[in-house]
């Protein structure tokens, strides 16, 4: 039998708790950025690697199921869960490093998504430019453009900027559905 330290789905996130190891195998679930802080902090979770995909991931479950006013409210709480799960383990490297990589993302996410806006209102002889539909379409861009390997999700008929997708790629984690 393998074992998986890290079990994970869509909106799902489990650890192996490696303090139970080897007299019991059992899995904890990591549903919130906190429950991501106590299993890095308590050690059921070792090693750098997996001490960073842990804290990255259980901001994904987290933002899986939240929704957002505005893009600018997802960046903000995005930078203030990363900057929270780097305290439960403040000298490992891996996690400060992809808390870093994604901090920066959010931040160019909230930037492309401002200056798409902007541009829009700018362009006032063009009504099909400001229709909020167009505006969606260059926030898609300016997710392209910020070299994001991973599909842009598609438009929803949900509250705008709700989560609707989790991407994960090389240990950077962005969502907008909008």
């Amino acid at each position: 039998m393998t074992l998986k330290a890290i079990r994970y789905s869509q909106g799902r996130l489990e650890v192996l708790d490696q303090l139970l190891l080897p007299a019991k195998t059992e899995y904890v679930p990591i549903d919130t950025v906190q429950d991501g802080w106590n299993a890095i902090k308590s050690m059921q979770v070792r090693g750098a690697p997996a001490i960073a995909i842990v804290g990255c991931l259980s901001l994904a479950v987290e933002l899986y199921r939240k929704q957002f006013a505005s893009v600018r409210n997802l960046v903000e709480f995005c930078v203030n869960s990363l900057d929270f799960l780097v305290t439960a383990r403040p000298t490992a490297v891996n996690i400060r490093t992809a808390a870093d990589q994604l901090r920066g993302i959010s931040t160019s996410l909230l930037e492309q998504n401002e200056i798409s806006v902007d541009s829009a209102k700018d362009n006032q002889g063009d009504r099909e430019h400001v229709d909020e539909g167009r505006s969606r379409q260059h926030c898609h861009r300016g997710l392209r453009s910020c070299r994001h390997d991973a599909e842009v999700p598609q438009e929803s008929t949900e509250h705008p900027y709700s989560l609707q997708h989790g991407i994960s790629c090389h240990s950077r984690i962005w969502n907008c559905s909008r």
